[in-house]
């Protein structure tokens, strides 16, 4: 849409652009656990449906995972974790080019229950 403005002797056209709104960031991932060795393998980039990612134009910067029981962090798109408790949490957070950012905690369960990710059973 354009609109013309006169200003003195002289005309202006004046151009006026919606604001779009930027899509949030948003971090997902999965893991692969072994019951076992309770080793445990991350990927932020899964499932590939819907992974990991950033508003349109920005792209990921950082990605930061931080564990417990053990504590421990890792970095990188990819993370593995050894775990030494029967429940514990995994945390991804995702930076972005665009200065955006978002996290996710999963839990994980070596010794059952619902909703958390399950050894020896693949990615959930």
């Amino acid at each position: 849409m354009s609109r013309n403005v006169a200003v003195g002797a002289v005309c202006l056209t004046l151009l006026l652009l919606p604001i779009v709104a930027l899509a949030a960031a948003t971090a997902n991932f999965q893991g692969s656990c072994l019951g076992f060795s309770k080793n445990c393998d991350f990927n932020a980039n899964l499932p590939a449906g819907n992974p990991s990612a950033c508003s349109a134009g920005a792209f990921p910067t950082d990605y930061f995972w931080t564990f417990t029981n053990p504590s421990g962090t890792a970095s990188g798109a990819q993370a593995t974790h050894k775990f030494t408790s029967t429940t514990a949490t995994a945390k991804l957070d995702l930076l972005c080019s665009d200065g955006r950012d978002a996290s996710l905690t999963r839990t994980i369960c070596f010794g059952g229950g619902s909703g958390c990710i399950q050894p020896d059973i693949g990615y959930n």
